[in-house]
């Protein structure tokens, strides 16, 4: 799995590239106090360039996004793939992630404090 990061205003994207399994998803869990503690609360995960979600890597953005929640961080879902999307759909976990066409949709409503689903 490649990341590239950047930030948009307050909001950190992350652009990945390849699977999501549980060994990609793994860093974002150890990061999730370095964001905290840098007041880096709004994250996009752009997955536009992803070519595979696993049912470990599922469960694994589900647990980053409950924890990164509790810690009153927001998360959004950006430019997901079709098979993603409906993975999502199916198992009803569309209404846990705010999920955007684009990147630049996602960044612009986690800013603004706004993360419902488009």
């Amino acid at each position: 799995m490649y990341t590239r990061s950047y930030d948009i205003g307050p909001v950190t994207v992350f652009e990945m590239e390849g699977d999501l399994n549980l060994h990609s998803l793994r860093w974002l869990e150890e990061s999730l106090g370095d964001f905290v503690a840098n007041g880096r609360l709004r994250i996009v995960l752009s997955l536009g360039s992803v070519a595979l979600i696993t049912s470990s890597g599922l469960s694994s953005l589900i647990q980053f996004s409950q924890d990164f929640k509790q810690r009153e961080g927001q998360i959004a879902l950006a430019e997901v793939p079709q098979t993603g999307r409906k993975v999502l759909a199916i198992t009803r976990l569309d209404s846990l992630f705010s999920i955007y066409d684009s990147t630049a949709a996602a960044a612009q409503a986690l800013a603004a404090g706004d993360s419902q689903s488009a």
